[in-house]
């Protein structure tokens, strides 16, 4: 089956290179490359360009900067294969990427699959791997219950499950259940929707995507009080979803409140115990009985 990579594009210049590269590499022969330039202020969108003139299964679409969100609807909006996997362009796979998932999707039988990550920490240079040996080449069908609590509670990497990224998944479950626009960690508001929407997952237990954490990224870059608004957000969207879904959402009540006293000490030490974000941290922490 066609597979369409949709890799979102925004001021990339520095790391398209190793990104695009990794996916013309691909052991995997039917598949397409769709580079969504998010209206970048950098060469990204020339060197886009460059890649669709040079090689055949590359094309590059741009628009006005949405937000990453609505560049991923776009490339699915106009993807020429029946499954779909999105690359954020700051990251790079292995080779055998596509014919991971692909194969794991095929035999399985399972509507989505997933493959767990390496990170890159870009501030010292270090990878960091967190599959342990035993596990590795192994794979897991998961009911979608299963799949929404290990995005709290997998002992080896939870944000894989978060992530819209390492994925692969029918075009038409993306058309419906599109990525919300508008907002940061659209992740975090979305993929327990696809996995509400089907009857088995299966992960396979390999690395094969880098997952790059830079300095001032939406992860981890400052709290604005739109960051931080945000992330509650996706969070309200989410525990909606699982109470209406019967799901217990303990396991989430018990990350957010990690993320948040985190992200509160942050704040507070950077001088902003009096921002907007912050004390709405604060509310809903002595709501938790966490600050008491």
């Amino acid at each position: 089956m066609k597979i369409s990579v949709v890799v979102t594009v925004y001021n990339d210049q520095t790391y398209l290179a190793q990104c695009v590269q990794s996916l013309l590499d691909q052991t995997y022969e039917d598949y397409e490359i769709i580079l969504i330039d998010d209206g970048s202020t950098d060469d990204s969108g020339a060197y886009c360009d460059q890649y669709a003139k040079t090689h055949a299964q590359v094309r590059v679409i741009h628009s006005q900067n949405q937000g990453v969100g609505a560049a991923r609807n776009l490339g699915v909006k106009n993807a020429a294969g029946e499954l779909i996997t999105f690359v954020d362009a700051d990251d790079f796979v292995g080779r055998d990427y596509l014919s991971q998932l692909a194969s794991a999707h095929a035999k399985t039988g399972a509507e989505i699959a997933l493959v767990n990550n390496n990170e890159l920490h870009e501030a010292n240079g270090t990878f960091y791997f967190f599959l342990p040996p035993e596990l590795q080449g192994t794979q897991q069908l998961l009911t979608p219950k299963q799949a929404i609590e290990y995005q709290s509670s997998f002992p080896y990497n939870p944000p894989c499950f978060v992530r819209g990224t390492a994925k692969l998944a029918p075009r038409e479950l993306y058309l419906t259940h599109p990525f919300p626009e508008g907002m940061m960690f659209e992740d975090e508001a979305s993929t327990h929707q696809l996995y509400l929407a089907v009857e088995k997952i299966v992960v396979v237990h390999q690395d094969p995507y880098t997952y790059r954490v830079r300095p001032n990224s939406i992860v981890t870059g400052p709290l604005t009080d739109q960051r931080t608004l945000d992330l509650l957000r996706a969070f309200q969207i989410k525990v909606l979803d699982l109470v209406m879904a019967g799901i217990d959402v303990g396991s989430v009540k018990a990350r957010l409140s990690g993320i948040l006293q985190t992200d509160l000490a942050t704040m507070i030490a950077q001088g902003r115990g009096d921002s907007l974000g912050s004390q709405e941290y604060q509310r809903l922490l002595k709501i938790a009985n966490v600050l008491g």
